[in-house]
């Protein structure tokens, strides 16, 4: 995993021991709600660095504004867990904009304090999205009002400070870099807000331009794989008519039985794909290995097949969280595909699933002795309606559903093969599921 997705992986991470799970689920996948919780931490963060400056310098009298500081960040922090977002973000802007008046009233003008009040203007413009604006409006008017009330009235809700022309110096540097710090990376979070939903659009409009095209194919294969099934009753009944031997019937039968269990696999290749895209993900913690034996066994009763093995290598107590309905349908066409395309010169037919974490991605594997795949079929074999073999009876549905599954889980999907030894798939999937950033 490069550099800016493990980055990303941590700071969500963050994000949820700070404000849970329930909250993290409900409120983090707004950027602004994520942008708050960011800079209460750093009004904090910055409340605890004054103070601990003046503890070991010894001033005792500018103390307060700061332990409000860290009050009021603990407090956010509270109101985050409890999902109480909206209100808290305005108290919190009300309260830091008070903090940072007190202080500057207080006679630290001439330290540049007095900026801070500006960092809050930018600040509410980021928390607050575009359909919330009139209070990033009103807010940024309650702080400008309050930087007037500082510069134009000696007024001061607390005793003046009394600050040495050296240590006047001092707190300038230390505010003016602070408030530039500060201020940057609030603009940086913001553009780097704007830069993902431009992202977001972009890959919606592929998306979308790649689905057309798609649901072209799907709608042209789709009546026709659906009408040949049923042609081809129809025709059998035709001669069924004619024939007087049951046992003679009987043969009609089975290949009617068999043209009706095409339909069937069709249609529920339809359902998954039908699920797939309009089911929201619903993740839950899942024990890896006997997830995939219930799948195993629920397919091996779908096929009459002489010794076959199925090695589960995957550890008894190997978690994941993932959407289990999406995870069944990976494992349960892997592992058709496996038992359908088995080399029927070999002695058995040899299944073997292998899972593992590494670097936050969990790694799954599918192995098979079966006949392989050729390798100028291998890029093809995920798109939609493809048949890689003249042994294909489906309608080459399978191999492009768990592409749409694995795409769904953000993941990705690979094939490794050798005609005639055997095929790999590997699946990629992220081990912390963040949510879509809207």
């Amino acid at each position: 995993m490069s550099l800016m997705p493990r980055l990303s992986v941590i700071y969500d991470r963050f994000l949820l021991w700070i404000v849970g799970p329930e909250a993290f689920k409900t409120y983090m996948t707004g950027m602004p709600n994520r942008l708050a919780v960011s800079l209460n931490l750093l009004v904090g963060t910055i409340g605890l660095i004054y103070l601990i400056n003046n503890l070991i310098q010894g001033k005792t009298g500018p103390l307060l504004p700061h332990i409000l500081l860290i009050t009021g960040s603990i407090l956010g922090i509270v109101m985050g867990r409890l999902g109480m977002f909206e209100i808290g973000k305005l108290l919190l802007a009300v309260f830091f904009n008070i903090v940072v008046y007190i202080t500057v009233a207080a006679g630290t003008y001439e330290t540049a304090s007095h900026l801070y009040l500006f960092t809050l203007i930018i600040g509410v413009f980021v928390v607050f999205d575009y359909e919330k604006i009139k209070y990033a409006i009103i807010l940024s008017l309650f702080s400008f009002g309050l930087y007037l009330l500082s510069s134009l009235s000696d007024f001061s809700i607390i005793p003046k400070y009394d600050i040495s022309a050296e240590n006047i110096g001092f707190f300038y540097i230390l505010n003016t870099t602070i408030f530039t710090v500060l201020t940057s990376v609030i603009l940086i979070l913001y553009i780097r807000m704007i830069n993902l939903r431009n992202q977001k659009i972009k890959h919606q409009n592929e998306q979308l331009e790649r689905s057309n095209k798609e649901l072209d194919q799907f709608l042209y294969s789709t009546s026709h794989d659906l009408r040949a099934p049923l042609t081809t009753v129809l025709g059998l009944l035709n001669v069924i008519e004619t024939i007087k031997d049951p046992k003679e019937k009987w043969k009609y039968y089975e290949l009617i039985k068999s043209s009706v269990s095409k339909m069937d696999h069709f249609i529920k290749d339809i359902i998954d794909l039908v699920k797939n895209s309009r089911l929201p993900l619903q993740n839950e913690k899942l024990n890896l290995k006997e997830f995939v034996d219930t799948v195993f066994e629920n397919v091996r009763s779908d096929y009459k097949s002489n010794g076959l093995i199925f090695e589960n290598e995957i550890s008894k107590v190997f978690e994941i969280d993932s959407d289990p309905v999406r995870l069944n349908v990976l494992y349960n066409n892997l592992i058709s595909n496996s038992i359908k395309y088995s080399d029927t010169s070999k002695n058995c037919i040899r299944i073997r699933v292998e899972a593992e974490l590494e670097n936050e991605i969990v790694q799954l594997k599918v192995e098979d002795n079966g006949i392989g795949i050729h390798e100028s079929q291998q890029k093809k074999i995920f798109e939609m309606f493809h048949k890689g073999t003249e042994i294909s009876k489906g309608a080459g549905l399978g191999l492009y559903i768990v592409r749409e599954t694995v795409r769904k889980l953000h993941g990705d999907i690979c094939v490794e093969s050798e005609m005639g030894k055997g095929t790999l798939f590997k699946i990629k999937l992220p081990m912390f599921e963040v949510q879509a950033i809207q």
